[in-house]
């Protein structure tokens, strides 16, 4: 496995086990996870595993293949939103709220045992 990216966990990791990174970059769009992996040719390669490489040093080549360097960045309103996406998001969470006001599923509530009890109307 060369790579791994997680997410629903809710926090920012990012963690090396051998030459394989696990990356998870925050929730709720709060944080944005940027990764930049580089391919070097094969005379790159060889600088790099003598440590002769000019910007990249042994270990940071991973699987014999290429160099990751990741960021995990603040989303905040540093950043200017693209007008195009900010349009589309828009329209999305228009049709989105529309679709959260229909009920979609009752619920009830009946006892089966002393202490246990199923929902069987709505709540």
């Amino acid at each position: 496995m060369d790579l791994i990216l997680g997410g629903h966990d809710h926090i920012i990791e990012i963690d090396r086990v051998n030459d394989t990174y696990i990356i998870k970059s925050g929730t709720d769009f709060r944080n944005l996870g940027h990764l930049e992996l580089t391919f070097p040719s094969a005379e790159e390669k060889e600088e790099i595993k003598k440590g002769a490489h000019s910007k990249w040093k042994p270990e940071d080549l991973l699987h014999d293949k290429f160099v990751l360097k990741v960021e995990v960045l603040d989303v905040s309103t540093k950043y200017e939103p693209n007008p195009e996406l900010k349009e589309h998001v828009e329209e999305y969470l228009k049709d989105f709220a529309k679709k959260m006001e229909k009920v979609n599923l009752f619920t009830r509530e009946r006892e089966i045992s002393n202490n246990m009890k199923i929902r069987i109307s709505p709540t």
